[in-house]
């Protein structure tokens, strides 16, 4: 069986069907840590931003250099330059990140290369600024109150505003919502999953940021109400569009049945 494996494996590479990393440039190295580890393992969000990075900064600094030549003397000129430019410090920060994690998973699993060259880098020295603790503004009753009165019961941004400011939850997770987190009998809503935007205004809905996201919350009498009025508002709706509804489980919809995404 592994004779027979081999010989398959043989003719496979012959053939072109195996694709050989071993001689590839770093542009193409990160392209397929992209595709084959960032995009399947990490949230879509994550993956936008590392593109972001390696299209941008990576590339066109070292990208056409061969993956198993590249040395930290040229990934530290990388790094001092762009501490030249007028990024910030936590962009550079990000921006090392991204390369270290690149070759890190070139080391192992995919054995491309026996050191991480990145591993070497320092960062460059930034001077160092005088920072004032932010002022986080809360807003009064008095504007909550004056919020609410411009969206009344049939608009899509009510719901959302209430719950987020009755129980401190995130964007993502108020609008990830569904009735099946909903305990009317418990008055508790809770909270294990949040959505994502695409860049084409698609979204999925993926885990919550960190394991202790994961929570059940206690909600008031006012929050019960709203809620109750708009399953029967999303109940009446979906009479009077029929076909044309978006039918879903959210809690946060507009009047045809489509989420109110973030």
């Amino acid at each position: 069986e592994a004779l027979s494996a081999l010989r398959i494996a043989i003719q496979e590479y012959e053939n072109g069907d195996f694709m050989d990393l071993s001689d590839i440039s770093v542009a193409d190295y990160f392209d397929y840590w992209l595709s084959d580890y960032v995009k399947r393992e990490l949230r879509q969000r994550t993956y936008d931003n590392y593109k972001n990075v390696v299209e941008k900064y990576i590339k066109p600094a070292i990208g056409k250099y061969k993956l198993k030549s590249i040395g930290p003397a040229k990934l530290q000129e990388f790094m001092n330059d762009l501490g030249k430019t007028m990024l910030s410090k936590r962009s550079v920060e990000v921006i090392a990140t991204v390369m270290n994690g690149g070759f890190k998973r070139a080391v192992f699993p995919y054995q491309l290369i026996k050191t991480n060259p990145a591993e070497y880098v320092t960062l460059p020295k930034f001077k160092a600024s005088k920072k004032t603790k932010k002022k986080i503004d809360v807003i009064s009753m008095e504007q909550f109150e004056e919020i609410l009165s411009l969206h009344p019961y049939a608009s899509p941004f009510r719901l959302p505003f209430l719950i987020a400011f009755h129980t401190g939850l995130r964007i993502g997770e108020v609008a990830a919502l569904t009735w099946a987190d909903i305990s009317f009998s418990d008055k508790t809503l809770t909270v294990d999953k949040q959505m994502a935007m695409g860049k084409k205004g698609d979204f999925t809905i993926i885990p919550p940021k960190t394991e202790s996201s994961n929570r059940t919350i206690k909600i008031d009498e006012q929050i019960i109400a709203e809620l109750k009025k708009a399953k029967q508002m999303q109940s009446e709706n979906r009479l009077r569009y029929g076909k044309h509804y978006y039918d879903s489980n959210f809690v946060c919809t507009k009047e045809d049945g489509s989420p109110c995404t973030v």
